[in-house]
């Protein structure tokens, strides 16, 4: 808990995943409306072996994003980003924060996200 709390606060950043005690219990960043900050956004994660992972989408389609790190003994994840439309926290936290998307019948949407590796 003391390192989540000094990555909160601006104290520590994280940009190696080395210290796997560090991520138990998991850390869970947000992006919220990144269309602040650019229409389209890239996101990367090197491996060791040198392969750069990346995922891109517009922030018209997909305003929010989760990065989620875990290494326990049952789960190591490293979700470098989950593109979405709202943060993960449920229909009502949507619904409260004015991000729910409610579609009507027929009523279609769609998103593009791409991603591969470097």
């Amino acid at each position: 808990m003391v390192y989540n709390k000094k990555l909160l606060n601006g104290e520590e950043s994280l940009t190696v995943l080395n210290n796997p005690e560090m991520y138990d219990p998991e850390i869970v960043f947000f992006g919220d409306e990144l269309n602040l900050y650019q229409e389209e956004v890239e996101f990367e994660m090197a491996s060791p072996d040198g392969v750069t992972f990346f995922t891109s989408f517009s922030t018209a389609e997909l305003n929010y994003a989760t990065r989620w790190v875990l290494h326990n003994a049952n789960q190591q994840v490293a979700s470098f980003v989950l593109p979405a439309t709202c943060r993960p926290e449920g229909f009502n936290a949507a619904e409260k924060a004015g991000t729910l998307i409610k579609l009507g019948v027929g009523e279609e949407r769609s998103f593009t996200i791409i991603t591969g590796k470097k």
